[in-house]
């Protein structure tokens, strides 16, 4: 499961892959899948992780995390409100990039009648 949505750039893959895979009902994947994106999540790994040249979290490491994982209730609002979240943030991107490309054609259209003595 993955969210085409997020950015990629930092991803490194290599041979020592590994797929997570829940044990039970507990908790769903979309809650685990926000959970390990999560900055929290991140930090955690920045301080365990080991190498130096491409640092990276060993499978030892990763077999013995523990994870606080609320109900399953709390879990899918959780990800409801994350999602609605993700699309909001999206939404407001495209805005800004309308009103940028908007003020940039607006600023051309000034200068170009500035340069035309129209103003």
């Amino acid at each position: 499961m993955y969210d085409d949505s997020i950015p990629y750039e930092n991803v490194r893959i290599n041979s020592g892959m590994a797929i997570i895979r829940l044990k039970d009902n507990h908790v769903t994947e979309r809650f685990m899948y926000k959970y390990l994106i999560s900055p929290q999540f991140i930090e955690y790994l920045n301080e365990i992780q080991s190498g130096s040249a491409q640092p990276q979290i060993n499978l030892t490491n990763l077999k013995e995390a523990r994870f606080a994982i609320p109900p399953l209730k709390t879990q899918q609002k959780t990800v409801q409100y994350l999602e609605q979240l993700s699309q909001k943030t999206e939404t407001l991107k495209q805005v800004q990039t309308e009103k940028m490309e908007s003020l940039k054609a607006l600023k051309a259209s000034i200068l170009d009648r500035a340069f035309r003595g129209e103003i």
